[in-house]
């Protein structure tokens, strides 16, 4: 049925009789082994109840074996050949047609002591493989390869030492029981702890780095074991040795440095992996501190207190996050760690001021392409489209444009940089006041 005068409608039946007369004629040139017969009596033979087929029972168990279910046991013994998965198992069914009827030639993998037969003329191609499958079963039942339920008498190999590889599989994780964490991090924590172990780590890179890295320290409840030395791999996949150092004084630490010690971390993890925590010192079953620049001269009987910086963990607790203001001396904006609250993958190291941009010019061809390119200071923020327009508002367009180096979202540093991770390595230019400064001070 079409619509009186739709034009549309009349000219999409007119394309389908074009398609009907191209499959035709498409048809009509296949060859004969391509044209199927055989099927003008499927659903007279399917009411007969498959009148003509063969059936084959064994009077021992009385398991029969009959056409579509000969295809099943074939497949069940080629697939007891298999050993620790070396050579593939399947069967091979080809199908010749011959005036006007079909054969089926089978051939089972190359370990079967009888590799194939070739079936019965059908007048269907699906009923030649069938049948073919049948008197296969069939010889291999009378040479004693298939038992008194149609069951090979070969047995899959497993791979030796499989318990050990399945144990290590992380996929079998309702097989074994797994540990996520060492014990001593998930040890019920009720309490401030009175006394903290301290380890220090430092950085030993083979090649000079860009940025020289400083050394932290580890603040746990309980006392660490001694860990080996272990590579690193940083700034363009230079490697660097960690190595750790364990005191043997304790820190006794009062409640005011805990809570400093606490805001630092909850700091760290909010600004590098936009992980917000809960600033509850009762939970944290470790804690992160910078230590002074002359960790690397400290030995096993250092105290832990020596080392630790306390000026920064007093800055930072003072000042959690830095927002830009008019006044801001705009040198004090270089070499500073700066990121995006709103999307975790925009971190960037600021390197200088580059006085030819100004905020409402659109960025460099050089910069990355980002969604946002009117101008810079809508490039450095990744807010959505309505929740910009109020702070783009606000900004100031007279402050200054930094030059910075865009930090890739890579959390593996035990193995070399991929590709892609090195690829979003890459200068920026950017505007301070839409996003968030880090309050530590990464020239530590």
């Amino acid at each position: 049925m079409l619509e009186q005068e739709n034009q549309e409608q009349q000219k999409r039946l007119q394309e389908v009789k074009e398609g009907e007369v191209l499959m035709r004629s498409f048809f009509e040139r296949l060859p004969k082994d391509r044209l199927l017969h055989g099927n003008e009596d499927m659903f007279e033979r399917a009411m007969r109840g498959q009148e003509g087929e063969r059936t084959y029972t064994i009077s021992s168990s009385g398991a029969k074996l009959t056409y579509p279910y000969a295809i099943e046991v074939l497949a069940r013994f080629a697939h007891s050949l298999q050993y620790e998965n070396e050579l593939a198992t399947d069967v091979a069914y080809f199908v010749i047609s011959s005036d006007r009827k079909f054969l089926c030639e089978i051939i089972l993998p190359e370990k079967s002591p009888i590799r194939g037969v070739t079936g019965r003329s059908e007048s269907r191609k699906l009923t030649a493989k069938q049948s073919a499958a049948f008197d296969l079963c069939l010889l291999l039942r009378k040479n004693h390869l298939l038992d008194d339920h149609f069951r090979s008498i070969y047995h899959k190999r497993l791979p030796a030492m499989r318990n050990a590889r399945l144990a290590i599989v992380s996929k079998k994780t309702n097989s074994y029981k797994m540990r996520c964490k060492p014990s001593i991090w998930t040890q019920e924590k009720q309490r401030n702890p009175g006394l903290l172990y301290g380890t220090v780590i430092e950085f030993n890179p083979f090649m000079p780095l860009a940025r020289e890295h400083g050394s932290l320290m580890l603040l746990t409840r309980d006392r660490l074991p001694e860990f080996p030395n272990f590579p690193v791999f940083l700034e363009n996949d230079r490697e660097t040795q960690v190595r750790t150092l364990p005191l043997e004084p304790t820190l006794s630490v009062t409640s005011q440095e805990l809570e400093q010690l606490t805001g630092f971390m909850v700091t760290i993890f909010s600004d590098l992996f936009h992980k917000s925590f809960e600033a509850i010192s009762e939970t944290f079953p470790y804690w992160f501190a910078p230590a002074t620049a002359t960790a690397k001269k400290g030995t096993s009987t250092t105290s832990p207190r020596e080392i630790i910086d306390w000026d920064t963990l007093q800055f930072v607790q003072e000042n959690p996050e830095i927002s830009w203001f008019k006044d801001m001396d705009p040198n004090s904006l270089c070499n500073k760690f700066i990121y995006d609250p709103w999307d975790g993958r925009k971190r960037y190291i600021s390197i200088a001021i580059d006085h030819g941009l100004r905020a409402s010019d659109p960025p460099p061809e050089w910069a990355p392409r980002r969604k946002w390119m009117d101008n810079i200071m809508s490039y450095s923020m990744s807010l959505s489209k309505n929740s910009r327009v109020k702070v783009l508002a606000d900004c100031d367009w007279s402050q200054p444009v930094l030059r910075a180096e865009c930090i890739s979202y890579r959390r593996n540093f035990l193995d070399p940089a991929t590709e892609t991770e090195n690829s979003e390595k890459a200068e920026c230019c950017i505007c301070v006041q839409p996003i968030r400064i880090s309050p530590v001070n990464i020239a530590v």
